[in-house]
């Protein structure tokens, strides 16, 4: 199965790439948080030039970190709920 994604870059020529749906907001101290279309925060992290701190991540999430490259890979789509 093959997940459209987008790519954002981040601080320190680090990237994520996640699915379309999901949104990043950052703040000013490097600091990243990954919405889904439901408002939840499924993933907080900060990044700098030598490590990737993971500060939330909700059981749902599946992600890679590849140093390297500097990339962040969110490889779960976002959980879709039915409404009764």
């Amino acid at each position: 199965m093959i997940i459209e994604t987008v790519k954002h870059k981040l601080v320190t020529d680090w990237t994520l790439i996640a699915h379309h749906d999901y949104q990043l907001y950052s703040n000013e101290n490097n600091s990243y948080v990954v919405v889904d279309p439901d408002h939840s925060i499924v993933l907080n992290f900060t990044v700098d030039n030598t490590e990737v701190d993971i500060k939330h991540v909700t059981w749902e999430v599946a992600f890679k970190v590849k140093i390297d490259t500097r990339t962040i890979t969110i490889t779960s789509e976002p959980e879709v709920f039915e409404e009764d």
